[in-house]
């Protein structure tokens, strides 16, 4: 009963967080690298995961409960671990956001699998590398035999 009691508590308490701090952010995670020998050329295959709402906390809230001084290109963001599904934040995976790249130096998860709590530091003079969603357009044809292709 307590454990249910508790992640309702902290459920709630991430969705109020993400209403007044929300923001969106795409996650993205280096699966393999690859370099062209001839052009030096290096690309890699990464994997993405978009998130809707997640709560940036404020650098003067960080202080507050803290305690501490906070360095200016750091701070915790909340993800809430349901829009995660099936995708694990490690470290040295970045965030994009505000058209930002942050590097992602800690990944606590909390109890119950409430929210995971990201600390990431911006990454100051990269370049952010956008994705493209691959959409594709199919034509649908009918012919004599009533097979739709």
């Amino acid at each position: 009963m307590t454990n249910r009691l508790a992640t309702q508590f902290i459920n709630d308490t991430i969705y109020s967080l993400k209403r007044e701090y929300g923001f969106s952010l795409t996650i993205f995670k280096k699966l393999a690298s690859a370099i062209d020998i001839e052009s030096g050329v290096v690309s890699d295959t990464l994997s993405f995961k978009y998130v809707q709402r997640a709560v940036l906390l404020p650098k003067t809230l960080i202080r507050e409960v803290f305690k501490v001084e906070y360095d200016s290109n750091s701070r915790l963001i909340i993800v809430d671990f349901n829009d995660l599904s099936d995708f694990t934040v490690e470290i040295d995976d970045y965030i994009v956001f505000d058209n930002r790249k942050y590097l992602v130096n800690g990944v606590t998860t909390w109890d119950y699998d409430a929210a995971v709590m990201l600390n990431v530091k911006e990454s100051l003079g990269s370049t952010v590398n956008e994705y493209f969603e691959a959409t594709s357009v199919i034509t649908l044809t009918q012919v004599a035999s009533g097979v739709v292709v």
